[in-house]
């Protein structure tokens, strides 16, 4: 059975030890899961097989669609990142476990895309993942293809030139998600089919919003809900009260508290949310009114929370300087490990080190327009850029118009960044804010000096000034510069900082520590020992 069909979870492979002692861990990540995760997602798979290693049973709930998502969960098992204890639930999968009996089912057949059918097939000369459909000479589909495996990821249905449907692929071929949309190209309305080719899910569009959602239950009844909000209660209470009554729920972020606060009342569990970023906005310095617009509700709101946690001691006297009242806010840092962030890699001297989403905020394009200054003092200094983003083609042309091609380069997606970092000398983080970054910590952990701007939060909690690496002072791109050439001209006292940043984190920087946070706070919360609602 193909992602989009498959009811129930991904259950861990090898049960609890004998005798062990440990917690059942809910997570619920609104997002997509991948195994190119990064950000948030990284965050969450790095904590689940740090708990599972620890003898905890994370359960990692996903709220988010994703048509190939048992190609990812089996790229995560396969490399070891979630943990061999780690459950993932999805909604949509949940949502698709219908009887196989569909004979009276009211529900829309499948569209199909029927590729024999073109008198003509156009692969595009500069991208081969890239088809487009004739029939007589008239344009009728556009395909996209898997860069790796060349299997269908969408094909877009045309008449007249105009798009009128969106058909996505499973990891099996098959069509688990079509798109319909009217002559303006708005979204009409979203419908959801399973293994069995029915259709368990619709989703109705007005004014180019989602407005209704109508759910196929198991007894084939159609349930209705007017938000998505009213769509995850219900998947929380009746698909995930094993996990959740009388328990402890992690949250990452608060953009689903309405729906967790319903589900929390009918279930009595407590919820912790957690802040994986910045919360300010504006000039991004501590301010009693300048938020991010996304998360004034949730600020408003700390001091009805069960628990907060962030990432630094600094995001959380920032908040508590703002409410002085608040009891509620702790502390549980990201955690790299120190015996598999550095790899065994020969370190180029030269070598300087970014890997970033490539977005505005990440500050890249600025550095890449003065990195030129380096070359005067040290003509063999590279810059490698990792990453993705919407910046991609605006630091190419910076790359390109500072003349730079022959020593700043953009080498794409990186899965093993502590190899990059092992590899470098120097590397940058000039980003506008953070959260805790966990390419830091890797950095820092694989030995390689980082240079950063002073940016809220994490570079403090990472990085001793003048002794690990430098602090700068945020936008300022002469100091970072200069930063950079101080550490690449003089060697010595890059690898004194190559060495103290490791030893520095030594204490704080412990999966021991991380898995004993987490088990007191979910005991003082009222918690659950042992293992609870895993499912066969």
């Amino acid at each position: 059975m193909n992602s989009c069909m498959r009811g129930g979870s991904t259950a861990p492979e090898d049960g609890p030890e004998e005798g062990s002692v440990g917690m059942t861990y809910p997570m619920l990540l609104s997002g997509p899961l991948t195994y190119r995760a990064a950000g948030l997602a990284n965050s969450v798979v790095l904590r689940s097989r740090q708990l599972s290693d620890g003898g905890g049973w994370p359960v990692i709930l996903v709220d988010a669609f994703q048509p190939m998502f048992e190609s990812e969960l089996r790229a995560l098992r396969g490399e070891g990142r979630l943990g061999s204890r780690t459950e993932v639930r999805n909604l949509y999968r949940d949502f698709a476990q219908l009887p196989r009996s569909t004979a009276t089912l009211p529900s829309a057949s499948r569209p199909r895309f029927v590729r024999e059918g073109s008198t003509e097939v156009r692969t595009d000369e500069s991208d081969p993942t890239i088809r487009r459909y004739y029939r007589s000479g008239e344009y009728v589909a556009f395909e996209k293809l898997d860069a790796e495996e060349l299997r269908p990821v969408f094909v877009d249905l045309l008449a007249s030139g105009k798009r009128y449907r969106r058909l996505r692929y499973s990891d099996e071929g098959e069509v688990c998600q079509v798109q319909s949309f009217d002559d303006s190209n708005e979204l009409e309305a979203e419908e959801y089919f399973n293994d069995s080719g029915v259709r368990y899910l619709l989703v109705e569009h007005r004014d180019g919003a989602p407005a209704r959602w109508v759910y196929l239950d198991a007894e084939l009844r159609e349930v209705v809900f007017a938000s998505m909000s009213e769509m995850l209660t219900y998947w929380l209470v009746n698909f995930n009260g094993d996990v959740l009554r009388d328990h402890v729920l992690i949250s990452e972020w608060a953009f689903r508290r309405p729906a967790l606060d319903r589900a929390a009342a009918l279930l009595n569990f407590k919820v912790v949310y957690t802040f994986h970023n910045s919360h300010l906005g504006g000039s991004r310095r501590y301010s009693r009114s300048e938020f991010k617009p996304e998360l004034r509700s949730t600020l408003e709101a700390l001091g009805t929370m069960d628990a907060v946690v962030v990432l630094t001691n600094e995001q959380k006297y920032d908040l508590l300087k703002m409410n002085p009242a608040l009891d509620n806010v702790h502390v549980i840092p990201h955690v790299v490990e120190s015996e598999v962030a550095a790899e065994t890699v020969e370190r180029d001297p030269f070598k300087v080190a970014i890997i970033s989403r490539l977005s505005p905020e990440k500050g890249i394009v600025n550095v890449v327009k003065e990195f030129g200054r380096i070359l005067a003092s040290v003509p063999d200094a590279r810059l490698d850029i990792w990453g993705r983003g919407p910046e991609e083609e605006s630091i190419r042309a910076a790359i390109t118009s500072s003349g730079l091609s022959g020593n700043v380069s953009l080498k794409g997606f990186s899965d093993t960044p502590r190899r990059e970092y092992a590899a470098s000398a120097v590397a940058l983080f000039p980003s506008e804010y953070e959260g805790q970054p966990l390419s830091l910590m890797e950095c820092v952990m694989s030995g390689c000096v980082p240079v950063a701007y002073d940016f809220k939060y994490g570079a403090r909690y990472a990085i001793e000034d003048g002794v690990s690496g430098f602090i700068v002072d945020p936008g300022n791109v002469d100091e970072l510069i200069d930063a950079v050439r101080l550490l690449l001209v003089h060697n010595d006292l890059r690898e004194c900082m190559s060495v103290a940043g490791p030893r520095r984190l030594a204490d704080s920087n412990t999966v021991e520590r991380l898995r004993k946070d987490w088990l007191a706070l979910f005991l003082s919360l009222g918690g659950k020992l042992g293992r609870i609602g895993s499912r066969p």
